[in-house]
């Protein structure tokens, strides 16, 4: 196959032309713009997959279209014979190979964003780090003398991590007790 399906990342979107096409498909560019401009497709449709843009040849100002995948599907779909099976197929995988592009692309970004928005505890000894460790959106760090407050000014805790919380603290009081370390009215009267 001579001509290789050209298909292009313009704005996030994976996009071919007009002339992209006429080449692949080996027709003449204003019999594909005709064939654009007779789709039997709603207004909806053919504006929201089929862009007419300029371009510049020999001097001229011409018109060609920037075609979306589903609009390329559409256009091929009047295309018959081998030889437009085989394009129509190469056209499929570059688009999907664009797409999946654009895909490891906007991972990356969001990898970045969260990277960037990272928190971490550092401990630091004998002024130098002995350690660090990731604090995730879910979690939070206090003194024990601001934990009663900041629990009380939580808005958005449900009753079941309330609960976790009050059966832990319950938890280490019987144990505490269990070992003489309070004593069991400490632990009943509140």
């Amino acid at each position: 196959m001579q001509n290789l399906p050209l298909v292009e990342l313009i704005d996030d979107q994976t996009i071919t032309t007009s002339r992209a096409i006429a080449n692949a498909f080996n027709r003449e560019h204003r019999n594909v713009t005709q064939k654009i401009e007779k789709l039997n497709c709603s207004e909806r449709f053919l504006t929201a997959n089929f862009s007419a843009v300029p371009y510049q040849h020999n001097g001229n100002t011409y018109t060609e279209y920037q075609i979306t995948r589903d609009g390329f599907t559409f256009l091929a779909m009047g295309f018959t014979g081998k030889r437009a099976a085989q394009f129509k197929e190469a056209y499929i995988e570059e688009f999907n190979r664009m797409e999946s592009e654009l895909r490891i692309k906007q991972e990356a970004l969001s990898d970045k964003v969260y990277v960037s928005r990272m928190r971490f505890l550092v401990t630091v000894e004998a002024g130098r780090k002995d350690s660090a460790v990731i604090i995730h959106p879910n979690q939070f760090i206090s003194s024990f003398e601001e934990l009663p407050n900041m629990i009380d000014e939580m808005i958005n805790i449900f009753p079941e991590e309330l609960m976790g919380i009050a059966n832990a603290c319950n938890k280490k009081l019987m144990h505490m007790a269990k070992r003489g370390q309070i004593s069991v009215n400490a632990v009943k009267r509140h």
